[in-house]
């Protein structure tokens, strides 16, 4: 029997997109959440970088082992479906930019990079030359030895209005928004939130929270510092591309068994700013600490200058909300298999 009304839990990104993907299905949608996006970018998604990425991902946490298989078809489903969305930027805050990713070594000499270098071509906008480095005004020094490069016309997302026409787009296809928050393992409330609802399927879409929720004890917060300049063209030349080095930690912290990921990329903002990323900490919560005196933020800084000269001129500020993300993306076979009325 077709299950037609369906629990959301947990509205960011994930789960505003799913709840869109029920409705366009037919399905009725209630979506509850602790928090909901409101544009002053206290909520995850709102902060998050959101350039699209080819797996494996340039940037964030890469210390999981995970297949690849799905996330692959997943990347080229969003490429397509927002390559549409781009066509209505101003509404949607889906642009459609060039994406220059920079390596350290040929993409060719090792076999993760050989193997994307391979599958990226069957992308059309896709180039990969070491000529590109000059499209993008880097400085090539001894402190970043960058040999080889690619480009593709990727999505680009402000995330701040996606949020807000992702929203607007499930209020009008009749899902209803209830504030609230859920403690404890899920699968032991399951009949009670059934009944409270009065819906037939019950969707964990609530990322870190799957912790408590899932009993999934591989969920753990990651802290990310993030920088933000304007992109006006005044004290530096508008910027209309991404731009990232390939994993890698640019500057070493002075405690050498930090575990933060330190990265780099430069991502357009709409057309108003750009963000400068970044770094990953597990297990960190705190966001009081999220200013300018941080090692990391100093870090991030230190890197933007030295590898776009561009950033010396301009008025950088710290982005003081700090990402929270989990590191893995599973669907909990055990759950599913006790009941039918759950998703993780």
């Amino acid at each position: 029997m077709k299950s037609n009304r369906i629990l959301v839990i947990g509205a960011g990104v994930i789960g505003a997109t799913t709840a869109y993907e029920l409705l366009e299905k037919g399905y009725e949608v209630i979506l509850l959440a602790k928090q909901f996006a409101q544009g002053d970018y206290s909520v995850t998604s709102e902060v998050a970088g959101a350039q699209w990425e080819y797996p494996p991902g340039f940037c964030g946490r890469h210390n999981t082992d995970i297949k690849l298989e799905k996330p692959k078809k997943w990347a080229m489903v969003s490429y397509n479906e927002f390559k549409a969305l781009s066509k209505n930027s101003s509404q949607t805050g889906v642009f459609w930019r060039p994406m220059y990713v920079l390596f350290q070594q040929k993409m060719e000499e090792t076999p993760e990079q050989a193997q994307k270098l391979k599958e990226m071509s069957n992308i059309p906008t896709f180039r990969h030359s070491a000529s590109l480095i000059k499209e993008t005004g880097i400085s090539t020094t001894d402190f970043v030895p960058v040999v080889d490069a690619y480009c593709v016309q990727a999505p680009a997302i402000d995330t701040v209005v996606f949020m807000k026409w992702i929203y607007n787009e499930c209020r009008v296809k009749g899902a209803k928004f209830v504030k609230g928050e859920i403690k404890g393992k899920l699968i032991e409330q399951i009949k009670d939130l059934k009944e409270k609802y009065n819906v037939d399927l019950v969707m964990n879409c609530t990322g870190v929270a799957a912790k408590e929720l899932a009993g999934d004890e591989k969920v753990l917060p990651l802290r990310g510092f993030v920088l933000k300049i304007k992109n006006d063209g005044v004290l530096m030349p508008k910027l209309k591309f991404s731009l990232a080095l390939d994993y890698v930690k640019l500057l070493n912290l002075e405690d050498e068994n930090d575990i933060s990921n330190l990265h780099f990329y430069i991502i357009p903002r709409g057309n108003h700013s750009i963000w400068i990323g970044g770094s990953i900490e597990e297990n960190r919560t705190d966001i009081a600490e999220a200013d300018m005196s941080h090692e990391l933020a100093r870090k991030i800084l230190d890197n933007a200058k030295a590898f776009f000269p561009h950033c010396e001129h301009s008025n950088i500020k710290m982005w003081n909300k700090l990402l929270l993300g989990y590191a893995q993306l599973e669907r909990m076979k055990s759950v599913m298999r006790s009941t039918r009325n759950v998703q993780h």
